[in-house]
């Protein structure tokens, strides 16, 4: 009625429905929690960063990056070796090298309505 419709204009004056971008990411076996600490350590730097603005902020910044990225390449480097090394037949061998190499990341559908979706 009346109340629905005028809660409605209120709120598209002042919260319009903003339309938002959602990535969709691939599970990674690999990310560990230790990766995920050092993550969260390396943004609590750069937030102190963007706040300091100083050389010696920039420097912790760029020794937090460095290390990482390197951490992130050494525990891909192990997962991946690890499924190589596992494989016991020409077969087996294919399979995994076919998964690692093929985009299978699955698109969301077209939102044709919220119950659709939500279903």
């Amino acid at each position: 009625g009346l109340y629905n419709s005028s809660l409605k204009h209120v709120l598209d004056i002042h919260a319009p429905l903003k339309q938002r971008m959602v990535s969709s990411r691939p599970d990674t076996q690999w990310y560990t929690s230790d990766l995920r600490r050092m993550k969260r350590e390396l943004r609590k730097v750069e937030r102190n960063y963007k706040k300091l603005l100083t050389t010696s902020s920039l420097d912790m910044l760029k020794e937090k990056c460095r290390a990482y990225k390197r951490e992130l390449d050494i525990a891909k480097k192990v997962y991946y070796r690890g499924k190589i090394e596992d494989c016991k037949t020409d077969r087996r061998l294919y399979q995994v090298v076919n998964n690692l190499t093929t985009n299978t990341f699955r698109i969301l559908p077209d939102r044709q309505s919220d119950t659709l979706l939500a279903g």
